[in-house]
């Protein structure tokens, strides 16, 4: 176990940090360690029972609370050119590639609206500055072949419809090269695609015409729950750093684990002050203002500091050799408790808030009795870029194989046996016969030795 703590705070008054400094300051030490533990130069040997092998990015896990925390802590290993992944069961409707397909539809559905137009070339699926933009709109050519453009991909949405349209559109306007340049390209191109499958289902199945597309759409994306199977799909995680929430880590091991948020507690519920939601004789029930609405906040509020509780247990079990523990000492928010009101504090500081050398004291404490160790984060650390070790296996090609890729049979429609011959006869007869126990289908055109069987 590893106790990372943040010093105390120079800037504030009180010396405490706020939640969201503190965040980021834990998410620079996380992605620092993690850089020094994959360095080439120093390399970490991971044992496996009786094998041995160099630490990989897949062997580190991070857990985190929600889709905004795994976001930060994705673009600061990325920056640091770290591979990472984050296992999330957030809606591909609410994500960036959602509103940008929203905007550009909307271009596309009214093709003459000059302001839809510019809205949808302001994203980043075209790769313009703003100077090129300012090109583009004060030249009549330029936005003459967009306006055309448009009502060109207008039309074949309505003959074609959405997926045919979209594909079409990201081919001709070299859309997956722009996103390519981007960060995240990999997960950007796998949620329009998705996107675009999704839309084509429900206008195929409800026979959607443009504007109730429109319409679906733009409740998709602003609903907060939506229906299952839209989740985010995979992205490829053969060798990339385990973004995973606490709660999706339940039954998970990791070789290395990071739990940068056991000092966070939410503080909605504390706020609250006309509705919340109580666990009482089996049953959930939401109290909207009754007689009994603070002794049911303060049942709400006990399941949920059991409920961290167990989150906590959850994500100190979840290391195999070693676990990084963050801590700070965070002031309230509105929408943050103090955090020695989290589960983390309320384990290690029973008598409550005190300041940052009786913090210091106890980590020390329990580093001399414990195989803990505790140290101090340096803010002032500078990142050193991640090298990803070369593969040096050699390609190779596979053996042939020795089975025969002939056949005399092949599947096929009724339909399709209407062209199903080699000669030029318009006059072709089907009959069925059976031969040697197997029923057959003959294709007889006018010539009489003219027979081919299926």
């Amino acid at each position: 176990m590893v106790y990372c703590t943040l010093a105390e705070n120079v800037e504030d008054k009180s010396g405490r940090w706020s939640s969201g400094k503190a965040g980021v300051a834990f998410c620079d030490y996380a992605v620092n360690e993690i850089l020094r533990l994959l360095s080439p130069q120093n390399e970490v040997i991971y044992f496996e029972g009786e094998n041995k092998r160099v630490l990989a990015p897949k062997d580190i896990a991070i857990l985190v609370r929600s889709h905004k925390q795994s976001e930060l802590y994705q673009t600061g290993l990325v920056e640091a050119g770290i591979p990472a992944v984050v296992s999330s069961r957030v809606s591909v409707f609410h994500t960036i590639e959602c509103w940008e397909i929203l905007v550009l539809l909307r271009a596309i559905a009214a093709p003459t609206d000059l302001s839809k137009l510019k809205s949808a070339m302001t994203f980043s699926w075209f790769n313009f500055s703003g100077n090129d933009l300012i090109a583009i709109w004060e030249n009549e050519d330029l936005l003459s072949d967009w306006l055309a453009r448009m009502n060109q991909y207008h039309a074949f949405w309505l003959e074609q419809g959405l997926f045919s349209m979209m594909n079409r559109f990201i081919l001709d306007e070299k859309i997956l090269l722009n996103i390519a340049e981007r960060p995240f390209a990999e997960r950007s191109i796998a949620n329009v695609y998705q996107l675009i499958e999704l839309i084509q289902e429900q206008e195929s199945a409800e026979n959607y015409g443009v504007g109730q597309v429109l319409q679906w759409l733009q409740k998709m994306y602003s609903q907060e729950v939506v229906a299952g199977g839209t989740e985010l799909l995979l992205e490829s995680d053969e060798d990339a750093v385990q973004i995973v929430t606490m709660h999706g880590a339940k039954g998970l091991e990791y070789p290395v684990v990071f739990c940068p948020y056991l000092w966070y507690s939410s503080g909605m519920l504390s706020a609250e002050k006309y509705q919340i939601t109580a666990h009482e004789n089996g049953k959930n029930l939401i109290d909207l203002g009754s007689d009994v609405f603070q002794e049911r906040k303060e049942l709400a509020d006990y399941d949920q500091k059991a409920e961290e509780l167990r989150l906590l247990y959850v994500a100190l079990t979840r290391a195999k050799v070693r676990c990084y523990t963050m801590w700070g000492d965070v002031k309230k928010h509105t929408a943050v408790r103090d955090s020695f009101e989290s589960a983390l504090g309320y384990l290690l500081f029973e008598e409550g808030a005190c300041d940052w050398q009786v913090q210091n004291t106890t980590f020390d404490s329990l580093a001399q009795d414990n195989p803990i160790h505790h140290c101090v984060i340096d803010e002032n650390v500078e990142r050193e870029p991640f090298i990803k070790k070369e593969s040096t296996t050699e390609l190779t090609s596979l053996h042939p194989s020795s089975r025969s890729l002939k056949t005399a049979w092949q599947m096929t429609s009724f339909s399709g046996l209407s062209s199903l011959t080699d000669y030029e006869y318009e006059q072709k007869r089907v009959s069925v016969v059976k031969s040697e126990g197997r029923t057959c289908l003959l294709y007889t055109s006018d010539a009489a030795d003219d027979v081919s069987k299926v």
